[in-house]
């Protein structure tokens, strides 16, 4: 049930992430880092293009009836909302008890890129895997704060 809740919630990130993306808007520095790690390397930056391209002609909706990440650039955005953004709290209706299974925003972002043939090597590169691991850590110090 928490889960449905998650795809209003990504719906609305999506979409502030492409008004983001158009007004070039800053991203935080390991988001930043993130880019310039892809685009310094010609096979990561075609392997992280096909994969959200492939992930997108797949399925134009996740499971939870967002819209798909269009690129690389629409991610990195919609990564920078999440990454600066408390997660919801959820209960289980009635009884007012903490929900069970809380979805993972950026998972959510991740689901269907993540599982293309691309996204296997793309998330196989361990420059990719430290540098999400200096990324979760900012959103870390954000939500200690």
């Amino acid at each position: 049930n928490n889960v449905k809740e998650l795809g209003p919630f990504l719906t609305l990130v999506i979409n502030e992430a492409l008004s983001a993306k158009e007004d070039d808007k800053s991203l935080i520095e390991p988001i930043e880092d993130l880019r310039a790690i892809v685009l310094e390397d010609a096979v990561l930056r075609k392997n992280v293009e096909t994969m959200f391209t492939d992930a997108k002609a797949r399925q134009a909706e996740t499971p939870l009836n967002t819209p798909a990440i269009a690129d690389f650039d629409h991610f990195l955005h919609s990564l920078n909302l999440i990454v600066q953004t408390s997660p919801a709290f959820y209960t289980n209706g009635a009884s007012q008890e903490a929900a069970g299974l809380i979805a993972f925003p950026i998972n959510a972002l991740l689901d269907f890129p993540m599982s293309t043939e691309a996204g296997y090597t793309v998330f196989s590169n361990s420059l990719i895997n430290q540098q999400f691991r200096k990324i979760l850590n900012h959103w870390s110090i954000f939500l200690e704060s």
